[in-house]
């Protein structure tokens, strides 16, 4: 921070036994950037709102493969670790493949997931939606 001398002769006693640096009071500027453009974007409130819910949707589908990841390992967890006997009526070797096609199934919907969540919208391609580009 610079201090006018003026200022300095009144705050010396504030800094006890520090050895004081003379700052000078003026600074000379030989350039001066401005990196201050603007631009401005005009829209009509449902087209945003319909750009907005698109992005929503994305951002959903980024997080969508939770679910199938989590099933497909508890599926492939159960079918390898448990000795599977007859239940309700239900042989035990329908019992397996039950499970087997169930972490089949979440297998493709994880596989699913994932390629929607690669495909999903950056901020870059929604302010371009915005835009109208």
């Amino acid at each position: 921070m610079t201090m006018p001398p003026e200022e300095l002769s009144k705050n010396e006693g504030v800094h006890r036994g520090a050895r004081r640096k003379s700052y000078p009071s003026v600074v000379n500027v030989d350039q001066l950037h401005n990196n201050t453009s603007q631009e401005v974007i005009h829209i009509t409130s449902d087209k945003l709102k319909l750009a907005l819910m698109g992005h929503l949707d994305c951002l959903a589908k980024k997080n969508a493969w939770h679910v199938p990841l989590s099933l497909f390992a508890s599926a492939v967890v159960v079918f390898f670790t448990s000795s599977f006997k007859d239940f309700l009526g239900v042989k035990a070797d329908q019992l397996q493949v039950g499970f087997f096609i169930f972490a089949v199934g979440c297998f493709i919907w994880l596989i699913k997931a994932v390629y929607g969540a690669r495909k999903s919208m950056s901020i870059e391609e929604l302010i371009e939606i915005i835009k109208n580009k």
